[in-house]
Formats: C-alpha cells, structure tokens, sequence
C-alpha cells in the first residue's frame, strides 16, 4: 500500500466514515476476487488471515478500492498532496534560505576578508549538531515510548490541507487529527515522514549554497581570513583544519589548508590588517587556497548527511509502509464483516461421526488436492472459573475465528506456577494469534492487565491477543458479558496502549 492507501482505510475503518454497511456489502465481491487471486477460496481464506499478511493487505485493498469505485471522497489522496506541498515548500525555502546565507557568510568588498571560521560554523558545525540533535529526539521517542515528535507534522498539515484545499480539506484534516490518537499504530511511519520532509530542506539548503559558493569563488576574487578572540595561534587553527580535512584529506589533499596558508591568512579587525602586515594582494595568493577547504567542507559536513539522511527517511518510510500488518481490532472487524464466519470452514465434530471409515484401496492414487486442517492453531487461555470450560471453549474459538486450539492453559487460579507455565509454552510456540477468556463478572484488575502485558511480552509484538468476556448460562452455551462490563474492558485494555490487544465479542460487527 502507499502512503494514500493507508490513509483512505484508516478513514474508512473510522467511525466518521459514512455508509459504512453498504461499502462493505459492494467490497465483499471485490474480498473474493482478492482471495481468488491469492490462491485461496473465500471459505478457506478466514482460517489463514493470521499468518498471511499479504491477504490482510488485499482485503483492505479491496475495501479501499471499492469505496473509490463507487464515488464517495476519500482524504488519502488530499493528505499526500499536502505533504508534497509540504516537502516542495522546504525545498524552496531551503533554496532561498541556503543560498542567501552563503552570500552573507561569502560577502567580500574588497576591504575585509572573508572569516573561514564563520563558513566552518554554519555550514559544518551548525549542521551536523542539528542533524544528531534531531537523531536523538527520534531514537528517544522510540526507547522511553513518549509521544512522538511527528505530532508535529500533524498539526502544519492539517493546518495546510485545510486552509489551501477548502472545505474538501476539512475531512482530511479531521483524519489527520483522528489518526493523532491511533499515533501507536503508524508511529514508525509518522516519524520517519517527517524526518524524511525536514531533510528536504536541509539538502535544499546546502545545494543552494553549494552553488552559490562556487559561482562567488569562480566569478570573484575571494579573500580568506581567520581571525578569533580566544587565545588561539595559527599553528591551533591548522591543527583544527587538518582534523576537519580528515574526510577528504586523502581524495583531496589540495583542500587541507597549509601552515603557511594558515600564518599568512590571519587577520586583526584592529587595525584591520593581516598579522603578516602584508597587504591583500599580497597575501592573496595563499589566503584563496582556503576556497577549497571551505567547498569539501560544505560537501562532506552539509550536503552529503543530508542527502544520506533523506535517503535513509525514504527507505524508513516505504519499509513503514511495507511494515504494515493489518492486525488490529478495526482490520479484524473490517474482515468480520468481509468474510463472515459462516463462510468460514465449519463441519461435524470428528467424534460425533457414525458408520465405519472409507475404505483405503492400495491401488488407487490418493487426492492430490487432499484438504488442509482448517483454522490457525492458536492458544487460549481460560482464567479463573472458566478452566473448567475449556473443551467448550475450543468449540467456540473455532465456531467464532475459525480457528483451531493448539494448546489451552488455566491461568489466574490459585498457583502463579500455572501462569509462569502458559507464559512460557507461548514464549517457546509463538502461535499467531492468543485468546484470554474472561468469566463474566471479573473486572481488568490490575493483576489481570499485568498478566496481559506479560503476554504481550511472551508472545511477542505484531500477534494479536483477543480479550473475552463470557458467560455460560448452561453448560457449553456462551454468551457476551453485559455492555457495561464491556465498555468497562475496553476502556482497561485502552490504557495499555496496545493497538493489537482488543475486547471481542461473540457476534461479529454488523
């Protein structure tokens, strides 16, 4: 998916996304094709959605590009547009600012010489500690989990799209405000948008005054100079320039000033001469030998970190996309209603079948077609009470998922051992997919939550947990908890702040 395909589904599986029941109905043809087109029928396609990420993406697909078939205004396209107009206005900010900024670091009338130093400062120094500054806001949003920096990037885009687009805008920005509260679920892609965007503007920059530098140094007759207030000799300012020129000093060793250059070039603003007490036209010779130093520094410190970084943004940017997984609360409810259970394989319990088995004749070739067991294995586990419900339990992950148990486990009883042993069946199996099953009545404790986030931590990121509150009015039977005890749930698990671990409910979304 591109970056416009994401948006349009994030605001299709919004509530503030109308029509939302006839879409669905015209994308269930379009969910088959998909299937189809991936070699699997649509009865057989709900047991795999766990472990096939490519069809999770394809039915959304399917969803996003019904909705555009049939006419309805989609923000996705909008909100791309924006960010171009983002991108484009840093560059030719950058171009304006980092072209005229070089024409006052370079301004020579022909009395003061020109201070390297300054150069150093703006076009090296200056830059490099904005680019690791930036560095470090983005890996610390990352380690301590805060929220991260793109919120920045929402608010002039939503700004932008509103404004420039009109009221067509409005929609777009109202998703972008949407997605601000989903920010854990793109937070990789948000933040390397914006890294990538920034980096616009500091390529534009040092390219301007790349360009501007060599045309002064080829169409004027530049002087260089050094002068600074601490106790400083020229010998220091070699020393300096030469681990400066490290980078290049090999490819390039005309562009590592020379002591000679550097003694001859210092300059007093009082009397406003050089040490030397040579004249400019004197000096002239050695002092313009700087030139080179000043372009491989703006090249190697400025421009190439730059292009190396928004090189690196792009490459974060599109493996963000191509991270996506489609496995959250509101995807899982999208294929609910896409592929609804029913359609799903179901058929007697092996046990319950009477009559002797089909006779094997040696002769004959088996199917090479031969039926593959149908669900994903995943584990459940049932707390408290309900352990002694787990053979029901089976039957109703399999008739509600479609999904076949792997391995079941009691949990919340009276032994931390059994938790400590379901944890690490789980740690070592790694099923796609873990079920919790709650008794009606059990509120999200905080032992409950610490247990799901010890989950979270055994089964490993990007594997949903489906969290259930039943009852069982008679044996076998299951119903869904109360709606006040499962708003209750929903608002405990928010609090975790995990997009892939949602309260389900036996009926499927309608």
């Amino acid at each position: 998916m591109k970056l416009a395909d994401l948006l349009d589904l994030e605001w299709l599986l919004s509530d503030a996304a109308p029509g939302g029941a006839e879409r669905t109905a015209a994308a269930k043809d379009a969910a088959a094709l998909a299937c189809r087109g991936r070699g699997v029928e649509p009865a057989a396609a709900r047991a795999r959605l766990d472990g096939d990420r490519g069809l999770r993406e394809a039915l959304a697909s399917a969803l996003v590009q019904t909705a555009r078939d049939r006419g309805e205004e989609l923000p996705g396209r909008r909100i791309a547009h924006a960010l171009d107009l983002v991108g484009w206005s840093l560059i030719v900010a950058g171009l304006v600012l980092g072209g005229s900024t070089a024409g006052v670091v370079l301004a020579y009338d022909g009395t003061t010489p020109v201070n390297v130093l300054h150069f150093a400062l703006v076009f090296g120094g200056l830059q490099i500690a904005l680019l690791v500054a930036l560095v470090a806001f983005l890996v610390r949003t990352r380690i301590s989990r805060v929220e991260p920096g793109p919120g920045l990037l929402h608010r002039p885009a939503a700004w932008l799209v509103q404004r420039v687009l009109g009221a067509r805008g409005r929609a777009a920005a109202e998703l972008l405000r949407t997605l601000r509260t989903r920010a854990s679920r793109h937070a990789e892609l948000e933040r390397w948008t914006l890294f990538a965007l920034v980096q616009r503007f500091g390529v534009a920059f040092n390219a301007a005054a790349l360009i501007v530098a060599i045309a002064l140094i080829a169409g004027t007759d530049l002087v260089f100079s050094w002068s600074t207030t601490l106790d400083l000799v020229a010998d220091d300012i070699h020393a300096f320039a030469r681990t400066v020129a490290l980078p290049w000093s090999v490819v390039w060793p005309d562009a590592v000033p020379s002591a000679d250059a550097v003694r001859a070039s210092q300059w007093v603003r009082m009397p406003g001469s050089f040490v030397s007490d040579q004249g400019l036209a004197a000096v002239q010779p050695l002092a313009s030998s700087w030139w080179r130093f000043l372009v491989a520094l703006l090249i190697t410190y400025g421009l190439l970190p730059r292009a190396l970084a928004l090189a690196f943004g792009l490459w974060r940017v599109r493996a963000s996309l191509s991270a996506a997984s489609f496995d959250d609360a509101a995807c899982h409810r999208l294929f609910d209603r896409l592929l609804p259970v029913p359609t799903a394989w179901s058929g007697p319990d092996p046990a319950s079948v009477r009559g002797e088995a089909p006779a094997v004749h040696p002769d004959q070739p088996q199917s090479p077609h031969a039926p593959t067991a149908p669900g994903a294995a995943v584990m459940t586990l049932a707390w408290g009470s309900l352990a002694a419900q787990r053979e029901g339990i089976a039957q109703l992950v399999r008739a509600r998922f479609a999904h076949e148990q792997s391995g079941s486990f009691a949990v919340g009883g009276a032994s931390l051992d059994d938790d400590a042993a379901a944890l690490r069946a789980i740690r070592d199996a790694r099923p796609p997919r873990a079920i919790v099953c709650f008794a009606a009545g059990q509120p999200p404790t905080a032992d409950v939550l610490a247990f799901l986030r010890d989950l979270r931590g055994a089964l490993g990121a990007g594997r949903p947990i489906v969290v259930l509150s039943i009852e069982t009015p008679s044996p076998g039977r299951f119903v869904d908890a109360l709606p006040e005890e499962l708003a209750i749930w929903r608002r405990s698990l928010g609090t975790l702040g995990d997009a892939q671990l949602w309260l389900e409910t036996l009926e499927a979304s309608p």
